[in-house]
């Protein structure tokens, strides 16, 4: 949503941070977000999300997290949605996130919530409850990464919401990031 006054820094032509300013932006936000079909949450580890600034109801599509601390953001979302949210729940750790919180990682996808592990050009790892790993690898080419995890994140989000399979939203968003990396698609292989 807008903000106010966005402020951008930049480097070497590349943006480093983004400052939004508007202290109004909550009630506004939270009238969108009540008939969001699917919520989109990507903390960093800032503290920037709280269970005030969420819809009191869950969106039916699903809560689709991106967070540096996945056992914050999981108990503030059991305790705003109760243990039904785990249903709808799909958290996006890269490897390295995936291996330090690996256990948490794992109760997530007991208690029937979906961990999809990107892999950087590799491709990624899906855990879904109930269901046999599933690995999706690319064949990539050289190209800047520099923002993939967010189009793979956004790519299978979009899968998703279309009604697509998990397996077909995980391929797709390989598929996508691939192409956005290189400006080409790359090969994707999928192995259950």
């Amino acid at each position: 949503f807008p903000s106010h006054d966005k402020s951008r820094y930049l480097c070497g032509g590349q943006q480093v941070l983004r400052v939004d300013s508007a202290e109004d932006m909550l009630p506004p936000a939270k009238k969108i977000l009540a008939r969001a079909d699917a919520l989109v949450i990507s903390d960093y580890n800032k503290g920037a999300v709280h269970a005030g600034a969420l819809p009191n109801v869950a969106p039916p599509q699903g809560i689709f997290v991106d967070s540096k601390n996945p056992t914050k953001i999981v108990e503030m979302l059991v305790e705003k949605y109760g243990r039904g949210v785990y249903a709808h729940l799909y958290m996006f750790p890269n490897e390295a996130e995936y291996k330090s919180h690996q256990q948490e990682y794992n109760y997530v996808v007991a208690c029937g919530g979906t961990v999809v592990v990107k892999c950087g050009a590799r491709g990624a790892m899906v855990m879904a409850p109930g269901k046999e790993t599933l690995y999706v690898a690319t064949q990539p080419k050289q190209g800047c990464t520099c923002g993939a995890g967010d189009v793979f994140m956004a790519a299978f989000v979009a899968q998703r919401l279309q009604g697509n399979s998990i397996a077909h939203a995980a391929v797709q968003a390989c598929n996508i990031t691939a192409a956005a990396i290189e400006g080409n698609v790359y090969t994707v292989q999928v192995r259950e």
